[in-house]
């Protein structure tokens, strides 16, 4: 799994998602009662460096899977941070990601009231990602917000 997620990171190659397939068909059940599928967003900067989210290319393939949608508008990252991976004290790698994220200021937020939320990432080590999506969702009144990793 190391190999694949350092692959589809740092080399830019995104044909190896597909590899993924045969884990992804083996995701329990209790993740298909989702409304929406969310993958955690990168800076557009970040984004248009790497040519492409490698979470939401995670989603397109639970998408698939558990025929859920996936909303890519809904969460934006709002400032451009340095990759958790290069920060190894655990303080810093929290503090590194708060008021990260934020709700599209262009979309209605009356669409996460009351619905259950997958949100989607590629690695999560001390949570923090997740964390600070979680809160960000939880002001829009979500029902319920699960995270989805494919490793730690």
């Amino acid at each position: 799994m190391s190999t694949i997620i350092k692959q589809l990171k740092y080399r830019k190659s995104s044909h190896i998602i597909q590899s993924l397939t045969p884990i992804i068909n083996y995701t329990p059940d209790l993740l298909h009662n989702f409304d929406y599928l969310i993958p955690i967003p990168l800076h557009p900067k970040r984004q248009n460096d790497r040519g492409f989210n490698q979470s939401e290319l995670l989603a397109h393939l639970f998408s698939q899977h558990l025929h859920t949608p996936i909303n890519t508008q809904i969460l934006i990252r709002t400032r451009a941070t340095p990759p958790q991976a290069d920060i190894h004290d655990r303080a810093t790698r929290l503090n590194n990601l708060k008021h990260v994220f934020s709700l599209n200021p262009n979309i209605n937020k009356n669409i996460l009231k009351n619905k259950n939320i997958l949100l989607i990432d590629d690695v999560s080590t001390t949570g923090a990602t997740l964390v600070q999506a979680t809160q960000v969702l939880k002001r829009a009144h979500t029902k319920t917000i699960w995270g989805l990793v494919l490793t730690r």
